[in-house]
């Protein structure tokens, strides 16, 4: 377990040696060329040194380099299926967007009342939401044109 955390140690430390380089080398084009280079040739130094690493073969460069394997068998599922918000019927999930001018047409087209306060035939208010009634409980809807 030692060789493992020490090979994490040193990855890590190359890792950010690297990040640091290319931050400061930044927007130089020409230094961030030489400095790929030369990261190239040390590149093919190694692979000259250790021509085939097992972990490569095998796929397991995670769990070689991070001290950790991959497990077994799956131990995380999807999550389960959440129903809507609200309680939607399927029948109304089908039905399809009415827009705003359709549903001022559908209003329009109800049956008009008389208003219990002002005596005023209307859709637009109750005598609840009478606009000349000071004990109104609600404010009238809005009118639509």
């Amino acid at each position: 377990m030692g060789k493992n955390v020490e090979v994490e140690r040193l990855t890590n430390e190359a890792t950010s040696v690297v990040d640091e380089c290319l931050f400061r080398l930044g927007d130089n084009v020409e230094k961030m060329g030489d400095f790929v280079e030369k990261l190239k040739t040390l590149k093919t130094e190694v692979e000259a040194e250790v021509p085939n690493h097992s972990s490569i073969e095998t796929g397991d460069v995670i769990g070689e380099h991070y001290a950790i394997s991959k497990p077994n068998e799956k131990t995380v599922n999807n999550p389960t299926k959440v129903g809507n918000k609200g309680n939607i019927t399927e029948k109304e999930r089908n039905k399809r967007r009415k827009s705003e001018k359709e549903k001022a047409l559908r209003d329009k087209k109800k049956q008009k009342k008389k208003c219990g306060f002002c005596g005023e035939t209307t859709n637009l208010h109750t005598k609840t939401t009478c606009p000349k009634n000071p004990n109104a409980r609600r404010k009238p809807k809005p009118i639509v044109s």
